[in-house]
C-alpha cells in the first residue's frame, strides 16, 4: 500500500482500529477505540508485528501489577503515518521500532549514564497501552528507523536482542570463558547466539523443555542439560574440572540462582536478568565468594545498547527465524497468550494487519 493512501486511509478513520485490550489479569479481548490523535512531539505508528514478552504473560497472568484496564505489548514494528510539527527526525514511510524504555533524561539516574534506573521511567506496553494494537503514539525520541534489510518480523527481537546485549556488556566474555545459560526460551537463545559471536569456547544451555533444548543444540550449544532431570552443577564440572566462568541466569527462581551458583568456578561470574514472581533466596556462603573471587550481578533493561541491537539484526548473521515458533493473527490473541502461558512456544508473534 502506497504511504500517501496509508495516510488518507488514517485520517479518514481516525474512530476506527482494533487493539488488544485487558480488562482484567487471565482475560484479553480486541476492542475498537479510535486511532490516537496526533500530538506535537508523538509518533503515530501502523504495526505490522508485535511479539508476545515474558512481561506480557506474567502481566495477563497476574503476577505483575499494572492499572486495568491494559493493553500490552511492547516488541513492535511498523510504518510511520503522521507525525506531529514539532517530529524532526522521523518522516512518514519510515519502517520503524520502538524502544519501550523511555528514560527522564534529567532525573539522579539519568545524569549518572544509567538510564535503565530512570526515577521517572515510561514503559509503553508495560507502564502504559502497547503494541497490540493497529495504531499506536508514541514519543520521537523512543523511535528508530530500521533498514530495509530487517523484515518487520525480525524487527520485533530488537528490544529483547538489545536487553541481551546489556547482559552481554555486563559479562565481559573471553574467549576462553566456559559458559552457562539458565533458560531456553526467547532471552537464552539470544543469549546463546551472542555468546558464540561474541567468542566462549564452550556454551552450556539448561532447559527443562525438550523442544527447546533441541533449538539450542542446533543454534549452537555444546550441551544442553534437562535440570528436571539432571543436576546442572555436576554436569558442568564433568565437562570443565574447573567449573563455569560465567553463567546467565534468564529464570530467576530460587532454585536457578542457586544451581547458576554452584556451576561457578574460580573468578566465577553470576549475571541474572530473571524476573520470577517469587521473592528468591539463596544461602551462599561469602566465605566462598571471597576466596573464590566470585561475581554475583544484576542486569536490567537495555541501556545504550538498542542502536546495536538494530545493527546486530541487519547483518544477517544470525538465524533469527529460528526463534519464531507462530504466528497469529490479533483477532486470536487469546490463543497467542494460551500458547505462551503453556510453553509450548518460544517467539509467538501477533500479525497485526489483518484488514490489509
Amino acid at each position: 500500500m502506497r504511504v500517501e493512501s496509508l495516510v488518507l486511509r488514517v485520517i479518514e478513520s481516525r474512530t476506527d482500529m482494533k487493539y488488544a485490550v485487558m480488562p482484567q489479569a487471565g482475560m484479553i479481548k480486541i476492542e475498537e477505540k479510535p486511532v490516537p490523535p496526533i500530538e506535537d512531539d508523538k509518533v503515530l505508528i501502523n504495526v505490522k508485528m508485535c511479539g508476545i514478552c515474558g512481561t506480557d504473560t506474567l502481566i495477563h497472568k497476574g503476577i505483575l501489577n499494572v492499572n486495568f484496564p491494559y493493553s500490552p505489548g511492547h516488541e513492535y514494528s511498523g510504518v510511520v503515518v503522521d507525525t506531529g510539527k514539532k517530529v524532526s527526525s522521523i518522516k512518514i514511510g519510515d519502517r520503524v521500532t520502538v524502544n519501550p524504555n523511555h528514560e527522564c533524561g534529567l532525573c539522579y539516574f539519568c545524569r549518572l549514564g544509567f538510564p535503565n534506573h530512570c526515577e521517572n521511567l515510561k514503559r509503553p506496553g508495560i507502564k502504559s497501552n502497547g503494541g497490540f494494537a493497529e495504531y499506536v503514539s508514541v514519543p520521537e525520541k523512543i523511535v528508530y528507523r530500521i533498514p530495509d534489510s530487517i523484515s518487520f518480523r525480525n524487527a520485533t527481537l530488537i528490544e529483547p536482542v538489545s536487553c541481551v546485549l546489556h547482559m552481554i556488556d555486563e559479562a565481559c566474555i573471553k574467549p576462553r570463558d566456559v559458559v552457562v545459560i539458565i533458560g531456553g526460551g526467547t532471552m537464552g537463545l539470544i543469549c546463546l547466539l551472542l555468546c558464540g559471536y561474541y567468542g566462549a569456547r564452550t556454551i552450556i544451555l539448561s532447559e527443562p523443555v525438550e523442544y527447546k533444548r533441541a533449538l539450542a543444540k542446533q543454534l549452537g550449544a555444546f550441551l544442553t542439560c534437562d535440570p528436571a532431570k539432571e543436576c546442572l552443577s555436576s554436569r558442568v564440572k564433568e565437562t570443565d574440572l574447573h567449573g563455569a566462568n560465567l553463567v546467565l541466569d534468564n529464570v530467576g527462581s530460587s532454585n536457578t540462582v542457586f544451581e547458576g551458583y554452584k556451576c561457578l568456578g574460580k573468578k566465577g561470574r553470576l549475571l541474572i536478568s530473571g524476573l520470577n514472581s517469587e521473592k528468591a533466596e539463596i544461602p551462599i556462603s561469602v566465605q566462598d565468594i571471597v576466596k573464590n573471587e566470585l561475581t554475583i550481578k544484576g542486569v536490567f533493561l537495555n541501556p545504550n545498547t538498542f542502536s546495536r541491537s538494530i545493527e546486530l539484526l541487519g547483518m544477517k548473521v544470525f538465524p533469527w527465524d529460528n526463534l519464531f515458533t507462530h504466528e497469529i493473527q490479533l483477532s486470536e490473541i487469546n490463543r497467542a497468550f494460551d500458547i505462551s502461558a503453556e510453553a509450548k512456544a518460544v517467539k509467538i508473534l501477533v500479525n497485526i494487519n489483518e484488514r490489509e
